[in-house]
């Protein structure tokens, strides 16, 4: 591996190490099946919520598998069932 290429390697590393501590990540997802919301807390300690069947993918998707919406990963994003 040529040098630079070593070095902007290294430099992506610590920019995405310093991301992972100082911007917002998902920490806990829900579904309401009462207002059939999608509840995300992020780690800043905000929150939001939207209508589940608002967002792309999910407008058939049934309460049941709204239900099983999980954070992947680092908590840069979630998805369940109904999409994917």
């Amino acid at each position: 591996m040529s040098d630079n290429l070593s070095v902007m390697i290294a430099d992506a590393e610590r920019r995405g190490a310093r991301s992972l501590h100082t911007e917002p990540r998902a920490r806990a997802v829900r579904y309401d099946r009462r207002t059939g919301r999608v509840h995300v807390d992020l780690t800043n300690g905000c929150s939001f919520a939207f209508p589940a069947r608002s967002a792309q993918g999910l407008k058939r998707a049934s309460d049941p598998e709204l239900a099983q919406v999980e954070i992947l990963g680092l908590g840069l994003a979630c998805a369940g069932r109904a999409s994917m």
